[in-house]
């Protein structure tokens, strides 16, 4: 019996060994393979560049050799054609009383010269934060001894009733005083206007414009004076409708003529340039920031 008992616990035994798992002696064998290692997360991962190395194609930045200095960028030639030219400020609304000066205020430009002034490339400007680039695919015209009006808005019933030709913006008229400055292409100011600079200019009021109403040294704007026409929006002025009467644009042979000759109140002569640019078959192409 106990040899019998003996042969039974030995059989159990190997058949125990032969039923559990053969594990593999060299790392070599079998499925089972070592662990890799974690990638670090600031690395690329493998096979791709890193992500700041520029491609092969393109060539190494250098750093620059010197301080580079500022350059100044000549007008194209479309552009230089209009330098030279003539434009003089004639009325603007810097106060508007009816309406918010966002809505309300305008100057008037005209064209005391014998050919069409195109405004497209100048820069209307303060000399100083406010700025704005006149760019109109058509061209904005100012005909001979004409006049237009520039302005914050286009619709009448948010402007205080003024017909406006072209829209800017970021330029802006301070009611105490400021500056009106209007650069050609080539960068040369052409208006260069600063209120109130001396006597010649009133004290502003609320809801009326300023508008010169006689010329100095033949073409210079000057008597300003508040505007007494009334608007369809209740301010005050004639924007568009210019009373004064231009030498160099009606009368070219008058070139001799003294400045006292010249210098003479507009409600003697009369408003030449109104209605020049009212009649719409006369407008500026509608392109831009033009009127529509």
């Amino acid at each position: 019996m106990l040899d019998l008992a003996l042969i039974v616990v030995v059989s159990l035994h190997l058949g125990c060994s032969r039923i559990g798992p053969e594990l593999p002696t060299d790392p070599g064998e079998g499925d089972a393979s070592p662990p890799r290692p974690l990638l670090d997360a600031h690395l690329a991962p493998p096979g791709r560049g890193a992500p700041d190395r520029p491609a092969a194609s393109a060539p190494p930045t250098r750093p620059p050799t010197s301080t580079p200095t500022s350059v100044t960028v000549a007008p194209a030639s479309s552009d230089r054609a209009r330098c030279g030219k003539v434009v003089r400020l004639s009325e603007f609304m810097a106060d508007p009383k009816r309406v918010p000066d966002g809505a309300g205020e305008w100057i008037e430009l005209s064209n005391p010269g014998l050919d069409p002034v195109d405004l497209d490339g100048w820069r209307l400007t303060d000399g100083r934060r406010d700025s704005h680039l006149i760019r109109v695919s058509g061209g904005l015209i100012i005909p001979p001894g004409g006049s237009i009006v520039l302005g914050l808005e286009f619709d009448g019933r948010l402007n205080g009733g003024v017909q406006v030709d072209y829209r800017y913006e970021g330029f802006h008229l301070s009611n105490e005083s400021d500056r009106i400055r209007l650069d050609d292409p080539c960068g040369d100011a052409v208006i260069d206007v600063i209120y109130p600079t001396d006597d010649d200019f009133p004290k502003a009021r609320p809801g009326r414009s300023l508008e010169a109403t006689r010329l100095r040294e033949r073409d210079v704007p000057t008597g300003w004076k508040t505007a007494s026409d009334r608007l369809s929006g209740g301010d005050y002025g004639t924007p568009g409708a210019s009373k004064l009467k231009w030498p160099m644009a009606k009368s070219p042979s008058r070139e001799g003529a003294s400045a006292p000759d010249l210098e003479r109140d507009a409600n003697d002569l009369g408003s030449t340039t109104k209605g020049l640019h009212r009649d719409p078959r006369e407008r500026p192409p509608r392109a831009g920031t033009e009127r529509r």
